[in-house]
């Protein structure tokens, strides 16, 4: 009985984990470093700095875009895992740690393309946050 509770109260917080991740994963399939926001942001730059910024935000975007395939594919895995009552504990564990470093990948792919905005174009594209998925999500939002 204890075993259910706890299988019970991970697949809680890796549903959680799950829903943060969906969050900072993109929006409605917009892919992070495209929209509105960015398009309104680049058109506040001199033309110079414009298109180097958009030559930077075209050579980031294939590996962000791999990253949040990887972090849809593991919430698809993990919703799968919700229905399943024959579950094992460590696959739970596994799949957490997996979003994790996921996440982890993602914020550090942001991180890059920010300091390379700093470095290449001389501007702050976003200020850089903590390292949860708040800090990821306000990318989403550029």
């Amino acid at each position: 009985m204890m075993r259910a509770y706890k299988i019970v109260a991970l697949m809680f917080a890796l549903y959680f984990v799950a829903v943060s991740l969906a969050h900072a994963g993109g929006h409605g399939g917009r892919m992070a470093l495209e929209g509105p926001r960015t398009e309104r942001w680049l058109a506040g730059l001199p033309p110079e700095q414009q298109q180097k910024a958009r030559i930077i935000l075209e050579e980031e975007r294939p590996a962000i875009q791999e990253l949040h395939y990887r972090i849809r594919c593991k919430m698809q895995e993990l919703e799968g895992l919700n229905y399943d009552n024959d579950i094992r504990p460590d696959a739970l564990s596994r799949l957490g740690w997996e979003l994790q470093k996921l996440r982890d990948q993602l914020h550090d792919a942001y991180q890059r393309v920010h300091e390379r905005m700093r470095q290449e174009v001389g501007v702050e594209f976003v200020r850089p946050g903590r390292r949860g998925c708040r800090s990821i999500s306000q990318f989403n939002h550029m």
